[in-house]
């Protein structure tokens, strides 16, 4: 019943799903997740016998190709839009500030890729078919608004209010520190990205200083923003991915 669905069920899903975003569809071309930039920046190349979309390889793009990146991290901010509201409704003030971040950093990559983006408008669950699209650069500083009120809600929660927060928050194990010292992260990479656009130099200054002032820094070394969903060192429970192209569970390296 989903007025049973408590917070703790919704986020690790929720980060799961964002996580995979960048790598979904990557079997079924065009249907890309973010694989064609990899190849567009020179990371990956095409295998010998292998063929990427005419439309990637071309640059002629359409309005059909790639549509999973798009509308996954959509569908992926509805998880965090239901999340937020059922730990508003909860007051699970770390969970509802968890969400906004999330949110935010959703829409700040959907900026980057797509520039001007659906956003006031958007997850209307039906009753806004067709949402009107948003300047990028409101999106970006609305985001970056929302960050700072998440930031508030972290660092007066009350931990213990938070059901299950540990263990359901696989990127940071609930540790309101390094939420908060990634939230300021992910306003850094905003503001670098406008950093050679002489007109918005006033506004960086200003959210400089305030992660300044705020005073928790940013994430450090040894300090990464991954999700493990339970993977661990053991035979059976490695990543399957990892282990079948990367190294197997005691380390020997795979051949394929």
């Amino acid at each position: 019943v989903e007025s049973n669905v408590d917070p703790y069920l919704i986020l690790p899903q929720a980060l799961l799903y964002t996580a995979n975003i960048p790598y979904t569809g990557v079997t079924s071309s065009p249907s890309l997740g973010m694989e064609f930039l990899n190849r567009w920046m020179g990371y990956w190349t095409p295998a010998s016998g292998s063929q990427t979309s005419v439309e990637e390889m071309t640059y002629n793009l359409t309005s059909h190709f790639g549509p999973n990146l798009f509308d996954n991290t959509y569908r992926n901010n509805f998880n965090y839009k239901y999340l937020i509201e059922k730990a508003h409704a909860r007051g699970e003030t770390f969970y509802e500030a968890i969400g906004m971040i999330m949110m935010s950093s959703n829409y700040a990559n959907l900026v980057d890729l797509y520039n001007d983006i659906p956003y006031r408008e958007a997850l209307q669950q039906g009753r806004k078919i067709d949402p009107a699209y948003d300047d990028a650069m409101f999106v970006y500083e609305d985001v970056i608004g929302r960050i700072d009120e998440a930031i508030d809600l972290i660092k007066s929660a009350s931990i213990n209010k938070n059901q299950l927060i540990s263990t359901a928050d696989i990127m940071f194990g609930g540790d309101a520190g390094k939420w908060v010292r990634f939230a300021n992260t992910l306003k850094l990479r905003l503001l670098i990205h406008q950093a050679n656009r002489p007109e918005r130099q006033q506004y960086i200054q200003e959210q400089i200083t305030k992660i300044v002032t705020e005073g928790s820094g940013f994430l450090q070394s040894g300090e990464t923003a991954d999700v493990n969903p339970g993977y661990v060192q053991e035979s059976g429970k490695t990543n399957l991915y990892y282990n079948l192209y990367g190294f197997t569970f005691n380390g020997a390296a795979t051949t394929n």
